[in-house]
């Protein structure tokens, strides 16, 4: 017998439209007391699997690229002036437009030119782009666990992160921002 799937959607329940981001200074990512790199540590006895060999496990690190890049560029993390990070592992995600790339790594994002690769936007917390909705937990929290999208047939750049910091008594939330146009630095609608 298969499990009975229910889909539940509902209407958004505030909407707002932020000013252009480039007319926004960086803001300041608190930085984290942690600046050590987070490196997970592979269990050390086989009792933990079992008794079973974990065959993927390496003890060494690979030297040299397995793949070249054909276009790589330095994207936001730890050196960028204005970042710091504040979570561990990082939660990397980026999309590619017709002449930007958006990276958006836990609680902050940054726009930069596909051409030159040079960061034209950032890097700003990621609730920036929900500041429009006023009193609302997408617009105090930045909870990260974002997702970066471009929609090539609209020309449009699709911001989500969640909102959870007060679970409690707030609920969970998804926030959503669509950008005006095919321009990631400027405005947004904030659902």
């Amino acid at each position: 017998m298969q499990a009975q799937v229910t889909w539940t959607s509902s209407q958004a329940d505030n909407f707002g439209v932020t000013g252009p981001l480039s007319s926004l200074p960086a803001a300041q990512v608190i930085s984290s007391t942690n600046t050590a790199p987070f490196e997970a540590e592979p269990p050390q006895n086989a009792a933990a699997n079992n008794g079973a060999q974990d065959i993927a496990l390496q003890s060494t690190h690979i030297s040299m690229p397995v793949v070249a890049d054909l276009s790589t560029f330095s994207g936001i993390g730890l050196g960028t002036i204005g970042f710091s990070e504040m979570a561990y592992p990082s939660d990397v995600n980026g999309a590619v437009g017709s002449t930007q790339y958006v990276q958006w790594v836990n609680l902050a994002f940054a726009v930069f030119r596909k051409s030159d690769h040079a960061m034209v936007l950032g890097p700003l917390t990621g609730n920036t782009l929900f500041q429009s909705l006023g009193d609302h937990p997408c617009a105090h929290n930045n909870d990260g666990d974002p997702i970066v999208q471009y929609d090539k047939l609209n020309n449009r750049w699709i911001l989500m992160q969640i909102s959870h910091s007060n679970h409690n008594t707030q609920g969970y939330w998804q926030c959503v921002a669509v950008s005006q146009t095919s321009d990631a630095t400027g405005m947004y609608n904030g659902l």
